[in-house]
């Protein structure tokens, strides 16, 4: 499965509880997902949420850069291409059509044969949380469990934010 997500580190964040339901649900899927930063790579690379991590900035990105990104996304193979709500909507149905992806889900479809095959627009007046998991089922279904945004701390981190904490 092939998620892009090319939104700053609080979008990634809010994107973390469908990345859980999709490992509940289907135990043996493979995610790679596509994020803007390094920090937004950070939110989600030692939480085994995701089996690959693309770094993306397209503002950064020349053209082949692109064409680089459309071929790793390409040669991955996808059967699934899920393309977060907001994304530029160009931007993401290519990107999602050249994946090779079958069931290719968006929020809205404005190109007829590259576009998204399951989409909805209704989820651009939800919560980002809720918009990510009610489009996803559009394409597939998930049980709803726990749909609580998450972030990985190593120890250390923890330590110093509950030493913060009690001190402060």
């Amino acid at each position: 499965m092939l998620i892009i997500q090319p939104h700053g580190m609080g979008d990634q964040i809010m994107i973390t509880p469908l990345l859980k339901l999709l490992k509940s649900n289907y135990r043996n899927i493979v995610i790679r997902i596509v994020v803007s930063s390094i920090a937004s790579k950070a939110v989600i690379e030692n939480s085994k949420l995701v089996d690959e991590i693309e770094v993306f900035n397209r503002n950064k990105e020349n053209i082949f850069g692109y064409f680089r990104l459309i071929w790793k996304n390409f040669v991955f193979s996808p059967n699934i291409s899920y393309v977060a709500p907001y994304t530029n909507l160009i931007l993401g149905q290519v990107l999602s059509f050249c994946s090779g992806a079958k069931i290719r889900i968006g929020e809205d479809k404005s190109m007829p044969i590259f576009g998204y095959t399951h989409y909805n627009p209704k989820c651009l007046n939800m919560h980002k949380v809720d918009a990510n998991i009610f489009l996803f089922n559009i394409g597939l279904r998930l049980s709803k469990a726990s749909i609580q945004p998450y972030f990985y701390l190593k120890n250390k981190e923890l330590l110093f934010g509950e030493d913060f904490f009690t001190k402060n």
